[in-house]
């Protein structure tokens, strides 16, 4: 792939344990170019959400790099002070994270946290942050965006958090978002609504994408490109319809007799 926003390189991430450190990624190198969509899949414990946080530095405190790189833009972000991370972090890589409810907090509106966003990032005034979180929920398909706004996230949907979660992670135009899971808790009919909600921001917003999924249906549907993690290990990748099509690794081929695709 070309024009690349993020190459992992050799990443390797460990935990500690009282026995000593285990290994959750193991050498794992992958590329995501401009205005395209890379599949990060694998079982549940593969490694897939590790490597999500790993490239905001968004670890455990358990957690660790003990090797590689993460360019972004040709920059090493594990390399970059706390507060430069921070400045990136929503401004030019934002997060889906897999279960809204506890991403969200509780204690304020979901208005005033996609709002948040807008002020650490922009220099709207209040009034102008105020209009542009509407916009945002109706451009993601929220009915009602004023009463949503004012709304705490136990009073919404599955399917209405997830969205207003897209919204935030959308608010300062980063050029890559990192969607964790982003259906699985949702039934079959919002999936599919969120997944053309997806394609939708990807025509209008030329958001590139980590897609983390164990849903195989999804990945085909998506995305472009395909890594399949095993023990967090990389054990094959490529464009997903040859990967898909043709599997050359027992694993992917039993995951994929596994979805039923």
């Amino acid at each position: 792939m070309n024009d690349s926003l993020l190459s992992i390189q050799g990443l390797s991430v460990v935990i500690r344990r009282e026995c000593g450190e285990k290994r959750l990624l193991e050498e794992v190198d992958f590329q995501v170019s401009s205005d395209s969509i890379v599949a990060l899949v694998g079982a549940s414990g593969s490694g897939k959400t590790t490597m999500g946080l790993a490239i905001l530095r968004l670890l455990p405190e358990a957690m660790r790099v003990s090797k590689g790189k993460v360019l972004w833009q040709g920059q090493d972000l594990l390399t970059l002070s706390e507060e430069a991370m921070r400045r990136k972090r929503g401004k030019e890589i934002a997060m889906i994270f897999q279960e809204p409810l506890n991403a969200f907090d509780p204690v304020f509106p979901v208005g005033y946290q996609i709002a948040e966003v807008l002020q650490e990032h922009t220099a709207l005034t209040a009034a102008a942050r105020q209009q542009r979180v509407l916009e945002l929920l109706a451009d993601v398909e929220i009915e009602h965006p004023e009463r949503v706004a004012r709304q705490y996230p136990h009073q919404l949907s599955g399917g209405m958090r997830q969205r207003a979660m897209i919204a935030q992670a959308i608010a300062a135009s980063p050029a890559l978002v990192i969607a964790d899971e982003p259906t699985s808790n949702l039934d079959v009919t919002i999936q599919a609504k969120i997944m053309e909600l997806f394609r939708k921001l990807r025509r209008q917003r030329k958001i590139s994408m980590l897609l983390i999924s164990h849903d195989l249906g999804m990945v085909k549907e998506l995305a472009d490109h395909v890594v399949v993690l095993a023990d967090g290990r990389p054990i094959e990748s490529g464009k997903v319809s040859e990967v898909l099509e043709r599997p050359r690794h027992p694993f992917t081929e039993k995951i994929l007799q596994a979805s039923l695709l």
